[in-house]
């Protein structure tokens, strides 16, 4: 198997190649860039056939920078089925701001967010990917939409036509993370600087969503009440398998080492945006992929190496830490912080960006 970080800067964009006798078999997680969008449509053309099939694509959570380049994969490849964390109904009218104070229009984020189905609808695709939404016991959300619901830690990968965990016992094990603390932060800017009485109803919501330049001011003010970013929700994601046998280690000549010192386990946890900041959503982390932990040889440091979401405990694992960011973001990604804590604990660090030298291969070996 082939995992490689694909180089779109301020983004998202993995991609993992099963090779079996019966052929090739394609898993993506996040597909999407703020450096310029562009950027991942020309990465898709050049790393995938037309109308090559992709058995699924995982998305951490509905943000411009790990999704806007969804449609153009949606139309060049045939993606199988889609995996995507639920959204609340209440949680969905804030995602809905982000959105617009992203894009300062009503785009396929924003369409998406409304309604999946719907959004898919409008690209008039010629094939129909299906749905799959990882929730928790407590969610309570998309009553509208008719896709099979996964409760979050469940193995998915016996739900994919090539069958991963019955060939040789691959696990995929998504997590829906619900940020409740940064939803009731968000609920609380809102309703202060929109004078609302208490918290803002639905409706007063929707009128916000309308949008005018007079409250485009005020909303990124929420934005910059909210710490770390605008996420209700964080999908992650352990690939892996639970097997010593099994390892990784770089595919390219660049990153070649003739000793065993690169060859780490063969599990990769992908974090997205996920907060791991603070002893107890570490503790919730560490207790979602508990099964999984010792097999983590790889590991997406979240939020593109922003020390908000960054926690000391991910440079105690015996990893290869992947960060994505822009060389030119304006948001301080990755922070000096987090690079000094993986570099003084000797971990092997990769920042990949839309440099297209930065990406990086990784091959697991099967005994």
């Amino acid at each position: 198997m082939l995992r490689s970080f694909l180089p779109v800067g301020q983004g998202a964009f993995y991609r993992e190649v099963f090779q079996f006798d019966d052929g090739r078999h394609t898993l993506v997680y996040d597909c999407g860039s703020s450096t310029d969008r562009s950027i991942v449509e020309q990465q898709i053309e050049n790393d995938f056939s037309k109308d090559e099939i992709i058995d699924a694509v995982f998305i951490s959570h509905l943000d411009e920078d790990h999704i806007n380049g969804l449609p153009f994969l949606l139309k060049y490849c045939r993606v199988q089925k889609l995996f995507f964390p639920l959204i609340t109904t209440k949680d969905k009218v804030y995602l809905k701001l982000n959105a617009l104070l992203s894009t300062g229009e009503r785009g396929f984020l924003y369409h998406f967010i409304q309604n999946p189905y719907n959004a898919l609808t409008s690209l008039r695709l010629n094939h129909s990917p299906h749905f799959f939404l990882i929730s928790t016991e407590q969610d309570e959300g998309w009553n509208d939409i008719d896709a099979p619901r996964i409760l979050s830690g469940d193995n998915v990968a016996g739900t994919l036509d090539l069958d991963l965990s019955e060939k040789m016992d691959w696990e995929l094990i998504p997590f829906n993370f619900r940020q409740k603390d940064r939803i009731e932060t968000l609920k609380a800017a809102i309703a202060e600087i929109f004078h609302c009485r208490g918290e803002c109803s639905e409706e007063n919501l929707e009128e916000l969503i309308c949008y005018s330049s007079e409250n485009k001011d005020k909303l990124k003010e929420v934005y910059r009440r909210v710490r770390g970013n605008f996420n209700t929700n964080s999908m992650t994601l352990f690939s892996g398998r639970r097997d010593h046998r099994f390892s990784q280690s770089y595919a390219l000549p660049k990153h070649f080492c003739c000793c065993n010192c690169c060859r780490k386990e063969n599990g990769c946890l992908y974090l997205g945006d996920y907060d791991t900041s603070g002893a107890a959503k570490w503790e919730m982390l560490r207790k979602a992929y508990d099964k999984y932990w010792k097999y983590i040889g790889c590991i997406q440091i979240p939020h593109h190496g922003s020390s908000h979401n960054y926690n000391e405990e991910i440079s105690n694992l015996d990893a290869i830490n992947i960060i994505s960011a822009g060389m030119k973001n304006s948001y301080r990604h990755p922070h000096s912080s987090v690079i000094k804590d993986l570099i003084m604990k000797d971990r092997t660090v990769h920042i990949v960006t839309e440099n297209i030298g930065s990406q990086v291969d990784l091959k697991v070996d099967v005994p």
